[in-house]
């Protein structure tokens, strides 16, 4: 599988911002903060492509256990895990 390189933010410590997410719904990259708490994710296909942005609370990440991950291969190794 092909991952987006270009033009990604780098990881932050103590931010969300350049880690990579695997919920029920979505699965992406988070790429900006632009207000405290909120966060600005890039919504990717199945196939790896970017389809969309979407502005997200980190209270609804929290209650909809959204998993991060530094890198795309580990959240896409995690989506294709059986479910524990």
């Amino acid at each position: 599988m092909i991952y987006r390189t270009d033009n990604l933010p780098d990881l932050h410590p103590g931010s969300l911002v350049g880690s990579w997410f695997y919920s029920r719904d979505w699965h992406g990259q988070v790429v900006g903060e632009p207000h405290p708490g909120f966060y600005l994710v890039e919504i990717m296909a199945l196939d790896a492509r970017p389809t969309r942005q979407e502005l997200v609370d980190l209270a609804d990440m929290v209650v909809n256990n959204w998993w991060f991950y530094d890198t795309a291969e580990r959240m896409y190794d995690h989506s294709k895990a059986p479910e524990d």
